[in-house]
């Protein structure tokens, strides 16, 4: 039986201090965003972030207007 929330929790922790991002890639339906859904609502999760944040990457422009949204939000981008 594989632990899947420690093996996510490993490779995040295991990167470099500033990267910490993962890709979970796999077929439709098996589970992917309900993994991500209870590591980032986890103890593990908590104890090491202060912010967490979701992007939709169904395709790119949804992925790049969502970076972009979260840029403003932070006020890294001006909005007119």
């Amino acid at each position: 039986n594989i632990d899947f929330m420690e093996l996510l929790h490993k490779g995040l922790v295991a990167k470099e201090p500033n990267v910490e991002a993962l890709v979970i890639y796999g077929l439709g339906g098996i589970g992917k965003t309900q993994l991500a859904c209870h590591y980032i609502h986890s103890k593990l999760a908590h104890a090491k972030y202060n912010l967490r944040v979701w992007f939709s990457a169904e395709n790119q422009d949804i992925l790049n207007q969502s970076y972009l949204e979260f840029a403003k939000t932070l006020g890294l981008i001006k909005t007119t």
